[in-house]
């Protein structure tokens, strides 16, 4: 158990972190890896540590070309009916561009970014 009395971190740090997670740069396991490397290595920033770690989100021009791709991949096999409401559908995509991505991109504006390419598609 850690000794509280002499946590080597700031509440500014911790602040930090929460808000990290609030604002999805982290996930939560991610933000517990964080915490523990900052906890054993004093010596690195936040921003350092989560870009060390390749925690960093992708940015929306290079987690729309990675959509684009996915779907260019998968997509001609699965006909208009097969792709219009179909979650299981999304989910196997939502999962080929977190795996492209290597976990780095915003489950959530992937999903909004193939819906939105259904929706357009048809």
């Amino acid at each position: 158990m850690r000794d509280l009395e002499n946590v080597p971190l700031t509440p500014v740090e911790l602040a930090e972190i929460v808000t990290r997670v609030n604002d999805k740069t982290l996930t939560r396991k991610q933000a517990e890896i964080v915490f523990n490397a900052l906890w054993a290595l004093r010596t690195i920033s936040i921003d350092a540590l989560i870009g060390y770690l390749g925690f960093a989100k992708v940015s929306d021009a290079s987690l729309a070309e990675t959509v684009e791709a996915v779907l260019s991949k998968y997509v001609d096999s699965f006909t208009g009916a097969q792709q219009s409401d179909n979650p299981k559908l999304l989910n196997f995509l939502i999962g080929q561009v977190m795996k492209e991505t290597d976990g780095n991109a915003d489950a959530a504006r992937v999903r909004e970014l193939l819906e939105g390419r259904f929706t357009h598609a048809h």
